[in-house]
C-alpha cells in the first residue's frame, strides 16, 4: 500500500492527474487504518491531502492535512529522525491557511513550526538549508503585514544564510538570489539607499540568467517563472517581469498536455487562469507593445478550445509542402476522433486499476495517441516556414481577421486595457475608469449582474433598473472610450433610417469580463445613442483562434435551396418549469424556412442521444428548451432533454456536444437558458466552456445564444424575426446582422426592460 500509494502519488504530480492523487489517498488511508500511530504513515496521508488541496481548494483537505501533520509530531518521539519533515510539512498546510484567510495567527503558525523544524536539523543536513530559505521567506511575509524592519532584516539575513550554504547547482539557489533581490527592492523602497538597488538588480538579473539554465520539469518551471514575474511586478520592473511572465505562459501547454483527462485540464487551467492576462497586461506595462501582448493572451487562453481546433483545423498548406506529414497528421486525427475512443478501464479492485496506471504500457491508447500528436508538432514546427503551424495568429494574421470590422479585447486587472485589431494596427488603450473602479468592485458588478437576472416576479421592476444602471456602467467605463477611439459615432437619425450598414465589432472579453453584455451597454432611454446597439452590431468570440477557426468553417459552407433545419423542442420538462410558447415557435420558425424552401423537421421531446444522432444531418439546428449550467464542471453544463422512456430528463453535454464534427453546421440557435454562460466558474472564463462554445466546436460556424434566461415570448420574437431576415435572401443572411436587427426592434419596443431584450447574443 505504501509503495503504490508513492507510485500513484508522483505520477499525480507528473500528469495533474487527480485521479491518481484519489487513489494515492485511498492506499494511504488503508495504511493508516493498519498502523494508526506510524508517524511515516500520517506523514504521508498528510502530504497528499494538502496536494489534493492544491487540487481542489475543499477546505476539508487543508483541514485535514493539519490535523494529521499535527498528529503525527504528536505521535513521533521527539528527537525522532521525522519530525523535521513533518514539521516543515505542518509549516506549509499552515502558510496556506494564511493565504486562504489572511489570520496573522496563521502565519505564526507556520513560522514555528519552521523554527522547531530547524532547531533538530544538524547543519551538515541537507535539509538544513531549505529549511533556513522557508523560514527567511515565512519572516519576508511577515514583514509585509507589520511594515517591521526586524522582520525586514531578520528575512534578508537568513536568505544571506541559505543562499551561502546552497549549492549552486540546486534549483533553490536560483530562487534564493531572486529573494535575496527582492529583499534588497524592499530595502531600497523603504529606506532609499542606492547600495540596496543595486544590490536588488544585480541579484535579479543572476536569478534570472540562472532560471535559462535550468532544466526542470514544466510544473516546476512555470511556476518559479510565474512567481518571478510576480515578484518583479511587486518591484516594479516591468520588463524582467514581462521575459518571466512570457516563459510561464509558454509552458501552459506542457502542464495541461492533450493528454489529460478533461477535468484534469480544467483543473490545471482553473488553477493558472490569471497567468495569460497578467502577462498581457505586464508586457503592456513594459512596452513591449499591443501585438506581443495579444500573443500571450492568444497563447494562454483558450487552451483546451485550441487543442480541438487543431484536430479539425484545415492543413492544406501543410499538404501543399509537406504531404508525408499532412498524412501523419491527419491518421492522428481521425485516430484521435471521439468516436473511436476506448472502452472505459475494465472492472476490477481500484488496486488492480491504480497498478495498470502505473505502467507505461497500462496507459490508454488514447493518451499515447496525443503524445504521439504533440511530438509531430514540435517536428513539424521545426521546418522553416512551418514555425507557426496551429500557432496562437500573428500580427499580420490577426490583421486579416479584422477585415470584416475591428476586434476588441478587453483586459481586466491592476491595469485594464483595450487592445484593438484594426486591418492596419494593433493597438492598446487604457480603461482609466475600470481602473478606478478596482477590481474587486468590477467582481462585485458581475456577482451582482447574475444576482439580477433571476429572481420572483415581484423583485423584476427593482432588478431590471438596477440591471440598467450596470449597462450604464459599462458603457462608461468600457464600451464608450472603446468607440470614442475606434471614432464610431451615433450615425444621424436620416442615415440610419436608410439602413445604411452599421460597423461590426468582435468582443472578446478576458477572464470574468468575457462574461459582461457589451452589446447592450449603455443609456437605452428615448432618443438616446449613448449605447452600444445604436451604433455597432456586436458579435462574441473566445478567442483570435477560434474567430479563425468559424471563418474557415463558414467559408466551406455552400447553401442552397435545399438545406435543411431541425427544430428541437422541449414544452415539458421533468422537473422544471413548463415553456408555453415553444410549440408555436416551432411551428412559426417551420413555416417560415418552408416558405423559403428549405427542409424543417420538428424534433418534440426527443432524447439527448436521439438528438446527437440528427445534428450532424442538417445545417440550422434551432432548440427550444432549458438549460442549466455546472459551475464546478463546466463540461457538465447541458440542455435538457427527455430521458428514453419518457419519464425523466436526458442531458446533452457541454463535451458530448463538442465531440461532434459536423460537415454540414452552419447555424446552432440556442433558444435556452444561459447558453452562453459558464456559470460561476470564473477561473475557466476563458476556456469557453459552454453550449454556445461546444457548438462552435462541433462546427457551427455561428451560434446564436443567451447570457441569461430570457422570457418566453421575448424567445419566440427575437426567433421568429431573426429567421425571418436570415430566409430573405434564401437562408444566407448576415447571422450577427440579423441578431443584431432582431433584438433591436424588441429593444425598441420595450428599451428599459434589459432583462428581456439584452440576453441575446451572436457568437462566431
Amino acid at each position: 500500500l505504501h509503495t503504490l500509494g508513492l507510485y500513484l502519488e508522483a505520477q499525480s504530480q507528473h500528469l495533474h492527474s487527480l485521479d491518481d492523487l484519489e487513489d494515492a489517498i485511498e492506499f494511504s488511508a488503508r495504511q493508516m487504518s493498519l498502523t494508526p500511530d506510524d508517524p511515516y504513515t500520517l506523514l504521508g496521508l498528510a502530504t497528499k491531502l494538502l496536494g489534493r488541496y492544491g487540487h481542489t481548494d475543499e477546505m476539508f483537505d487543508l483541514d485535514a492535512a493539519i490535523a494529521t501533520c499535527t498528529l503525527a509530531d504528536a505521535r513521533a518521539p521527539e528527537t525522532h529522525i521525522i519530525r523535521p519533515s513533518v514539521l516543515l510539512m505542518l509549516s506549509r498546510a499552515w502558510e496556506s491557511l494564511y493565504d486562504r484567510t489572511d489570520h496573522s495567527a496563521n502565519l505564526e503558525s507556520a513560522i514555528t513550526a519552521a523554527e522547531q523544524a530547524l532547531h533538530l536539523t544538524p547543519p551538515n543536513e541537507f535539509f538544513h538549508t531549505t529549511l533556513i530559505a522557508r523560514l527567511g521567506d515565512l519572516v519576508g511575509q511577515r514583514y509585509n503585514d507589520t511594515d517591521a524592519r526586524s522582520d525586514l532584516d531578520l528575512s534578508t539575513e537568513l536568505t544571506e544564510a541559505a543562499m551561502k550554504a546552497c549549492p549552486p547547482d540546486r534549483p533553490l539557489y536560483t530562487r534564493l538570489h531572486l529573494t535575496q533581490g527582492i529583499d534588497y527592492t524592499k530595502r531600497y523602497t523603504r529606506f532609499g539607499e542606492l547600495d540596496d538597488l543595486k544590490k536588488a538588480e544585480a541579484l535579479i538579473e543572476k536569478a534570472l540568467a540562472l532560471m535559462q539554465m535550468q532544466p526542470g520539469h514544466p510544473s516546476q518551471r512555470m511556476y518559479c517563472a510565474s512567481e518571478t514575474a510576480s515578484m518583479l511586478v511587486g518591484a516594479g520592473m516591468w520588463e524582467q517581469a514581462s521575459r518571466m511572465a512570457d516563459e510561464a505562459v509558454m509552458l501552459l501547454p506542457s502542464m495541461s498536455p492533450r493528454s489529460l483527462e478533461r477535468r484534469d485540464q480544467q483543473r490545471v487551467l482553473g488553477r493558472e487562469a490569471r497567468l495569460a492576462p497578467i502577462a498581457a497586461m505586464v508586457a503592456l506595462r513594459a512596452g513591449r507593445g499591443a501585438g506581443h501582448a495579444l500573443r500571450m493572451l492568444e497563447f494562454g487562453r483558450g487552451v483546451m478550445l485550441g487543442y480541438i481546433i487543431d484536430n479539425r483545423s484545415d492543413i492544406s498548406n501543410l499538404r501543399r509542402g509537406r504531404p508525408e506529414l499532412a498524412d501523419r497528421f491527419e491518421g492522428l486525427r481521425r485516430a484521435l476522433d471521439p468516436s473511436a475512443k476506448e472502452e472505459a478501464e475494465q472492472e476490477g479492485t481500484p488496486i488492480a486499476a491504480a497498478g495498470r496506471r502505473v505502467h507505461y504500457y497500462g496507459i490508454p491508447r488514447r493518451q499515447r495517441l496525443l503524445n504521439d500528436i504533440d511530438e509531430l508538432l514540435r517536428e513539424i514546427r521545426r521546418i522553416e516556414g512551418y514555425e507557426g503551424f496551429l500557432l496562437p495568429p500573428g500580427e499580420q494574421e490577426m490583421m486579416k481577421l479584422a477585415e470584416s470590422g475591428p476586434v476588441v479585447v478587453v483586459l481586466p486587472l491592476v491595469s485594464s486595457y483595450a487592445i484593438i485589431i484594426t486591418t492596419t494596427e494593433i493597438k492598446s488603450i487604457s480603461l482609466p475608469k475600470l481602473d478606478d473602479e478596482g477590481l474587486d468592485s468590477v467582481v462585485s458588478r458581475l456577482c451582482e449582474m447574475w444576482r439580477l437576472v433571476e429572481g420572483p416576479i415581484r423583485t423584476y421592476d427593482e432588478r431590471n433598473k438596477k440591471m440598467g444602471a450596470l449597462l450604464l456602467w459599462l458603457w462608461d467605463a468600457v464600451v464608450e472610450p472603446i468607440l470614442e477611439e475606434l471614432q464610431i459615432h451615433a450615425p444621424p437619425p436620416e442615415i440610419e433610417s436608410n439602413a445604411s450598414p452599421l460597423p461590426h465589432i468582435w468582443w472578446i472579453g478576458v477572464s470574468f469580463l468575457g462574461a459582461m453584455p457589451f452589446h447592450a451597454a449603455g443609456d437605452h432611454s428615448p432618443g438616446s445613442n449613448r449605447n452600444t446597439i445604436s451604433r455597432v452590431v456586436s458579435s462574441y468570440i473566445p478567442t483570435l483562434k477560434a474567430l479563425a477557426y468559424a471563418r474557415q468553417r463558414d467559408e466551406k459552407k455552400n447553401l442552397d435551396s435545399q438545406h435543411s433545419i431541425l427544430l428541437v423542442t422541449m414544452d415539458t420538462t421533468p422537473g422544471e418549469g413548463q415553456l408555453k410558447k415553444v410549440t408555436n415557435e416551432a411551428a412559426n420558425l417551420k413555416a417560415i424556412a418552408e416558405g423559403a424552401g428549405a427542409k424543417a423537421t420538428v424534433l418534440p421531446q426527443p432524447s439527448a442521444s436521439r438528438v446527437l444522432d440528427e445534428l450532424q444531418r442538417y445545417d440550422v439546428v434551432h432548440f427550444a428548451c432549458h438549460g442549466v449550467t455546472d459551475s464546478a464542471d463546466p463540461s457538465k453544463s447541458a440542455l435538457l432533454l427527455l430521458s428514453e422512456d419518457g419519464n425523466s430528463v436526458s442531458r446533452l453535454l457541454v463535451e458530448k456536444v463538442a465531440d461532434i464534427n459536423s460537415l454540414r453546421a452552419r447555424l446552432a440557435y440556442l433558444s435556452a437558458c444561459k447558453t452562453a454562460d459558464s456559470g460561476k466558474a470564473i477561473r475557466l472564463a476563458d476556456e469557453n466552456i459552454h453550449l454556445a462554445g461546444a457548438f462552435q466546436l462541433a462546427g457551427f460556424a455561428h451560434v446564436v445564444a443567451t447570457m441569461w434566461t430570457g422570457g418566453d415570448r421575448a424567445c419566440m420574437e427575437v426567433a421568429e424575426d431573426f429567421y425571418k431576415g436570415l430566409y430573405r435572401v434564401g437562408g444566407h443572411g448576415n447571422v450577427g446582422r440579423e441578431v443584431h436587427a432582431a433584438v433591436r426592434k424588441l429593444r425598441e419596443k420595450k428599451p428599459g426592460k434589459y432583462l428581456q431584450w439584452a440576453p441575446f447574443i451572436h457568437t462566431g
